[in-house]
């Protein structure tokens, strides 16, 4: 299913931009649209794009995070072994990085929502837990 879900290259690029509160993060963002469409014609490895993902998912600011999220959420469509990555985000070290994966409950399958839900919904950062439980109750209704 190569490019069902980008309109490309550089109006994705031109798209990102308009999210980010910091243009130095800039690189990060476009780094994820240039690495989806390096893996979809076959340049780089599941290995690659994985880590591009993450890098931008642990170390992005505002607008930056949640287009890779955005973006891991299209690939996970098609490739589903990339949902590894949310169980990935949701044992990271940093709160804040499990309060990401967290504002993402409501994009994952529901078995895994369910599982890294209640998981951090016992998390030790409030903000984590109570982030959970919004989302959790969301999927629910």
């Amino acid at each position: 299913g190569n490019g069902m879900f980008t309109f490309g290259r550089r109006r994705e690029k031109e798209c990102a931009l308009r999210y980010l509160k910091d243009l130095r993060q800039s690189v990060l963002i476009e780094s994820v649209v240039d690495g989806v469409h390096d893996f979809l014609e076959g340049q780089i490895s599941e290995e690659e794009l994985l880590s591009i993902i993450s890098k931008a998912f642990i170390e992005g600011g505002s607008g930056v995070w949640e287009q890779a999220g955005s973006w891991l959420r299209k690939l996970i469509a098609e490739y589903s072994q990339f949902e590894t990555l949310w169980n990935d985000f949701s044992d990271h070290s940093e709160w804040k990085v499990r309060f990401k994966a967290a504002c993402f409950l409501n994009d994952m399958s529901l078995i895994m929502a369910t599982t890294i839900g209640e998981k951090l919904q016992r998390d030790r950062s409030r903000k984590v837990r109570e982030m959970a439980v919004a989302r959790m109750e969301e999927i629910r209704s």
